[in-house]
C-alpha cells in the first residue's frame, strides 16, 4: 500500500510541476533566453526530479503494467489546474473524455494485478 501512495505522490507532484511550467513559461518576457532559470520552473524541474524519485520507489515493490495506469490521471489533473489556475476552458467534450481515461485506470487498479 506504501508503494501505491508513494506512486500517486509522483503523479501529483508531476501535475503540479505541469502547471508550474505553464505559469512560469507565461510570465517570462518574449525575449528571456533563460527562461529556464524562472523560479516556477526551476521549481517545476524539482518537483519532477523528486517525483522521479517516489516513481522508482514505487517501482520496487510494484510491477510497472499495475502501477503505470495512474500516471494517466494527469489528463485530469492537469486540465483541471489549468481551468482553475489559468481560467483555461474545460470544455464538455475534455471533460467526459478525460473522466473516462480515469475509469480506465479505476478498471485496471480494482483488477488487481492478475
Amino acid at each position: 500500500m506504501l508503494e501505491i501512495s508513494v506512486g500517486i505522490i509522483s503523479v501529483i507532484l508531476i501535475a503540479t510541476s505541469q502547471l508550474l511550467f505553464k505559469s512560469g513559461s507565461t510570465q517570462a518576457r518574449v525575449s528571456d533566453r533563460h527562461m529556464l532559470l524562472q523560479p516556477k520552473i526551476l521549481l517545476g524541474l524539482a518537483l519532477n526530479a523528486v517525483a522521479a524519485g517516489c516513481w522508482i520507489l514505487a517501482l520496487r515493490k510494484l510491477e510497472i503494467s499495475y502501477i503505470y495506469p495512474i500516471l494517466a490521471t494527469n489528463y485530469l489533473m492537469v486540465p483541471l489546474g489549468a481551468s482553475l489556475f489559468f481560467d483555461e476552458p474545460l470544455g464538455r467534450r475534455r471533460l467526459v473524455a478525460t473522466t473516462i481515461i480515469c475509469a480506465g485506470v479505476c478498471l485496471c487498479l480494482l483488477g488487481g494485478r492478475s
